[in-house]
């Protein structure tokens, strides 16, 4: 490279800024190319829905009611199955559950289910 042109004498002086800025947004494209590619892929299978939306707001609502209007006895683990009784408004139920690691965050999914009225 001749350095008696400007543009080359502007390279020498200032060419380490733009490698910075080069490596700076290539590396925060990453960032937010993955962390929003994570939040789609959540968003997609319907695991999280997005913040302060009516679908947020609507999944809140059963598992808030839940807490208040159920009753939840000890767990009886037998193995891979739990028997679980539980209270809910007029109705007494028995679930079984079974332990699934990878299901969700408890670990355990609901193999059959059976409510009456008390």
């Amino acid at each position: 490279m001749n350095m008696n042109t400007w543009y080359a004498r502007l390279w020498q002086q200032f060419g380490h800024v733009v490698w910075a800025v080069i490596i700076f947004g290539a590396v925060a494209y990453f960032a937010l190319h993955v962390s929003s590619q994570k939040a789609d892929k959540q968003e997609k299978l319907g695991t999280v829905p997005a913040l302060g939306s009516a679908e947020a707001a609507k999944a809140m609502v059963p598992a808030y009611l839940g807490q208040l209007l159920t009753v939840v006895d000890a767990p009886v683990i037998k193995g891979d199955t739990a028997t679980v009784h539980a209270r809910i408004l007029d109705q007494s139920c028995i679930l079984t559950l079974t332990k699934h690691p990878t299901a969700n965050e408890s670990g355990w999914t609901v193999l059959q289910q059976s409510c009456k009225k008390v």
